[in-house]
């Protein structure tokens, strides 16, 4: 029996929202419905996907968890392949900011963007590309990405941003440090400590870490290094050279000789997706319009 693939995105619908009403209720169908759905795929898998109860959906049995991670990119291969026989494949370029080794995206919000993509243009394809961190518009003006994610601020006169989310920051301290028993750090106290950054990399991208949104420059206490990633900041933390401002998802990587805050009073960045001004075709538009729509995608 063949793979049914239209079952397959159900259940991936289904994995997400953990609950037949929802899950059915974006899929526009019925909970009857997409209950048949679930099982015929099961069937055709020949295993268990979900752990049922009275009240539903309890959650993923391991092999539901295993076809959920790789399930989306098994459809994303399955209609490029088709679209490529049929030599009509088209894709709009999406690039996020990678953070940390593993990227930090949550598979579900980005399923969700490529779900609401589909439906506006069932015939393009949406294509993911790591980008640096520290890039902001480079990609975009060279045209490599159709929209790129950014956390902070951009003004630039070929790009138009919108914002799509926030992300909150966290202060990242040495482990000596005396905020560590208090286990957390007001802005106040944040905003007096000497602050690390790389003269060297853009402003409107270093700015968002050492709080250069909530006061200026000339009043930071900025301490500059050089730091080819985020790790070799982190040691300077560890020695006292000062202290750093992380996105939560960089902050789940940090080593033992630091530690992570939260911060009392810091406002949260805004999650940003750029595109160029000239840029007015529709695919790229609608891209937008799903990440607004989406849940959170980087947190």
């Amino acid at each position: 029996m063949h793979l049914d693939l239209e079952c397959l995105e159900s259940f991936l619908v289904l994995a997400q929202e953990q609950h037949y009403g929802r899950a059915a209720a974006r899929l526009q169908l019925t909970p009857p419905a997409l209950s048949k759905r679930i099982r015929r795929l099961e069937r055709q898998l020949n295993m268990q996907l979900l752990q049922r109860g009275r009240a539903g959906v309890l959650g993923l049995t391991p092999a539901g968890v295993r076809v959920a991670t790789e399930g989306e990119m098994l459809l994303d291969h399955e209609w490029a392949l088709r679209r490529a026989a049929l030599g009509k494949a088209t894709t709009v370029t999406l690039g996020i900011p990678r953070l940390g080794a593993n990227g930090q995206v949550d598979r579900s919000a980005l399923s969700e963007v490529r779900r609401l993509l589909r439906l506006k243009h069932p015939d393009v394809a949406l294509v993911c590309r790591w980008t640096p961190l520290c890039i902001t518009t480079t990609w975009l003006l060279e045209k490599r990405v159709d929209v790129q994610l950014f956390a902070g601020t951009v003004r630039h006169p070929k790009v138009r941003a919108t914002a799509v989310g926030l992300i909150p920051r966290v202060a990242v301290v040495s482990a000596r440090s005396q905020w560590v028993d208090e286990g957390r750090l007001s802005i106040d106290d944040l905003v007096d400590q000497p602050m690390l950054y790389d003269p060297s990399l853009p402003t409107e991208f270093m700015q968002p870490f050492w709080l250069g949104d909530v006061r200026p420059a000339e009043q930071a206490r900025l301490v500059g290094i050089a730091s080819s990633e985020y790790r070799t900041v982190l040691q300077h933390v560890a020695m006292g050279s000062g202290v750093t401002v992380l996105l939560p998802a960089q902050a789940k990587e940090i080593s033992s000789g630091v530690r992570s805050l939260p911060i009392e009073g810091v406002p949260s960045l805004a999650l940003q997706a750029l595109r160029l001004l000239s840029n007015r075709e529709s695919p790229a538009e609608s891209l937008v319009n799903a990440l607004q729509a989406a849940p959170r995608l980087i947190g």
